[in-house]
C-alpha cells in the first residue's frame, strides 16, 4: 500500500474526489488504505472499477537534453545535411550514447573521487530520487511506522479471507538488486551524491516481515540469505548482481534462480502437490 500519515490521508481523499468529478484520472499516489482515529485499518480510496470511463492520462513533456539542444541547433543551421541522414536516426543514437555517458560514467567518476576524498555531505534525497530508503531503517519514521502497521493489518485481513476459502497464505520476500551491493553506503553515494541520513539496514524489512509472519502463524520467508549465497558462490562483486543497469527488475536469470527458489520452498514445506 501507498504510504500516507494521518494528516494526508483528508487532503488527498479530497483530491481524488475533485478529480474525479473533473472527470481526470486519480493519481497514483492516493492510498487505498489508511488508519483511522483509533488505529483501525480503513478503505480510504476505491479503486475506479471501470477505469475505461476515465480521462487518459496526459503524457509528460519529453525532456529536452543539453545534447538534444545542439543536435537541434545543428539540424536547423544544416538542413541538408541532417536531411540526408535522419531517416537513420543516428543522432538520437548519438544523443542517447552522450547522455548514457554522462549519466553513468562521468557522473560516478566524479562522485568516486568524492567519496575517495570524503567530500560527501548527508541529505535526504529520497523524495527526489523517488526512493523510500526508510524501509530499512529500524527505527522508521512516524510515516513509515503507519505504513508498516497497515501493511501487517492488511496481511492479517488477507490471512483471514484465505482461511475462509480453504487456502494457504504464503508470504516470500524477493530482494531488490541494490539490497545486494557490497558497499550499501558507496553505492548510496555514488547514486544520489550524498550521504544517507541514517544507516541503512537490508535485512530489515525481509527480517519484520518474517518475524510478523511467524507470530501470526502465517508462512513467510525472504530470499534476501539465498540471493546473498548466490551472490558470493558466483564471486559477483559489480552491480547488476540479479537485474538490468537501466532500473531494478531482475534479468532472466535473475527470475529463474528465484523460480528454483521458490519451488524448492514450497516442495520443502509441502505446499504443492508432487504427483
Amino acid at each position: 500500500p501507498a504510504v500516507a500519515s494521518i494528516e494526508l490521508i483528508n487532503s488527498l481523499v479530497l483530491r481524488s474526489r475533485m478529480l474525479k468529478e473533473a472527470n481526470q484520472r486519480t493519481p497514483d499516489n492516493v492510498p487505498f488504505f489508511g488508519l483511522d482515529s483509533h488505529g483501525n485499518l480503513t478503505l480510504i480510496h476505491k479503486p475506479e472499477l471501470n477505469p475505461a470511463k476515465s480521462a487518459p492520462p496526459q503524457p509528460p513533456s519529453p525532456k529536452i537534453t543539453f545534447f538534444q539542444q545542439v543536435i537541434n541547433a545543428l539540424k536547423f543551421r544544416f538542413p541538408r545535411v541532417f536531411g540526408l541522414v535522419n531517416n537513420l536516426e543516428i543522432f538520437s543514437a548519438i544523443n542517447f550514447y552522450c547522455n548514457s555517458y554522462y549519466d553513468k560514467m562521468l557522473i560516478r567518476t566524479v562522485r568516486n573521487l568524492k567519496w575517495s576524498l570524503n567530500l560527501g555531505e548527508t541529505r535526504n534525497v529520497d523524495e527526489i530520487i523517488g526512493w523510500h530508503t526508510s524501509v530499512y531503517a529500524t527505527d522508521p519514521p512516524r510515516a513509515w511506522q503507519e505504513a508498516w502497521e497497515i501493511t501487517e493489518k492488511i496481511l492479517l485481513h488477507w490471512n483471514n479471507d484465505c482461511k475462509k476459502n480453504g487456502a494457504k497464505l504464503v508470504v516470500v520476500t524477493l530482494p531488490y538488486d541494490f539490497e545486494l551491493q557490497l558497499d550499501i553506503k558507496k553505492e548510496y553515494f555514488l547514486y544520489t551524491g550524498f550521504y544517507p541520513l541514517q544507516n541503512l539496514d537490508m535485512s530489515y524489512p525481509h527480517r519484520r516481515i518474517e518475524d510478523f509472519c511467524q507470530k501470526n502463524n502465517i508462512i513467510g520467508k525472504s530470499f534476501l540469505p539465498e540471493f546473498f549465497k548466490y551472490r558470493d558462490d558466483h564471486k559477483l562483486s559489480n552491480p547488476p548482481f540479479m537485474g538490468y543497469k537501466c532500473d531494478g527488475h531482475y534479468a532472466p536469470h535473475g527470475h529463474r534462480y528465484l523460480a528454483e527458489c521458490i519451488v524448492k520452498f514450497l516442495i520443502d514445506n509441502q505446499l504443492i502437490p508432487l504427483n
